[in-house]
């Protein structure tokens, strides 16, 4: 992982879907001077498909250097752990994490540990408290949705 990048950009675009793959490039662009890290939940090699080289964020965060997080778009707000999870499964493993959305609304804290590493609702929202050893100075919300927000 490059490590002289200070800003990462946080987003869903550890996956294959052209919206979320757009996501980084507007702001990648937006932010042109600056050298970027392009972060998600997984780690993933996206750019034959037009994306990015994706880093786990908990990649990132054995990094020594302070970062700035940049969430950067999506319907990222509503996305829970389960969600998550199914969308970023090898086709092989989606009916079976499917099937484990009882076990998810029983104890989504735990089952979120045990899938994606850490306890989390929103596991798309970073903040300094719940990713400690990520040294964040600042976190920034760019175009997050979360249309499905009860009031």
């Amino acid at each position: 992982m490059p490590s002289a990048a200070h800003t990462v950009l946080f987003s869903a675009f550890d996956r294959h879907n052209l919206g979320d793959l757009l996501f980084a490039h507007v702001l990648a662009r937006m932010l042109a001077l600056r050298a970027l890290l392009f972060a998600g939940l997984a780690t993933r090699d996206l750019r034959a498909f037009g994306g990015h080289r994706v880093h786990a964020i908990t990649e990132i965060a054995a990094n020594d250097k302070p970062v700035d997080i940049i969430h950067a778009g999506g319907e990222l707000l509503t996305c829970d752990a389960w969600e998550a999870t199914v969308m970023l499964s090898p086709p092989e493993h989606v009916q079976s994490v499917i099937a484990q959305q009882s076990a998810w609304e029983a104890d989504p804290l735990e089952w979120s540990r045990t899938h994606l590493g850490r306890a989390t609702r929103a596991p798309y929202v970073l903040s300094k408290s719940a990713l400690p050893e990520l040294r964040i100075r600042r976190i920034v919300f760019h175009a997050m949705g979360g249309a499905s927000l009860a009031p």
